[in-house]
């Protein structure tokens, strides 16, 4: 083995021996209890896509409850599979255009998060002009 290999080998176990102490805990103390709020904060953070300072538009008065209706929905079964799900697209198609389906799934998708918003977005498939 040549000479450069021994002070890459020595270098790289230096390296290595520096950093053990600061991945162990020290001798007799304990860990940190982790807490519930701790596993809360990893939890939602993929959630929270957009900085809580910056302002957004909120969704137009008359189509809230359509917003929390499908809320609802997804809180009840975990998706957007349900029946419920189309009558409230063709409702809010009926009523006030595709235009305002899109206000709403965007007022979705900052509540609930982009995978929801998506799951919704493609259970509205045919709906009125929605994404055809």
């Amino acid at each position: 083995m040549e000479w450069y290999w021994w002070i890459f080998f020595v270098v790289v176990a230096l390296i290595v021996l520096q950093s053990v102490p600061k991945l162990l805990p020290p001798i007799g103390k304990k860990p940190a209890a982790f807490k519930l709020d701790n596993l809360r904060s990893i939890a939602f953070a993929s959630v929270q896509e957009t900085p809580r300072n910056e302002q957004r538009p909120q969704v137009e008065v008359e189509l809230r409850p359509y917003v929390t209706r499908l809320c609802r929905v997804h809180g009840s079964t975990g998706s957007f599979t349900s029946h419920e799900t189309r009558v409230i697209g063709q409702e809010i198609n009926e009523k006030y255009g595709c235009d305002s389906m899109v206000d709403v799934l965007d007022e979705v998708r900052r509540v609930l998060g982009s995978g929801a918003a998506r799951d919704l977005e493609y259970n509205w498939a045919g709906i009125g002009e929605w994404r055809k």
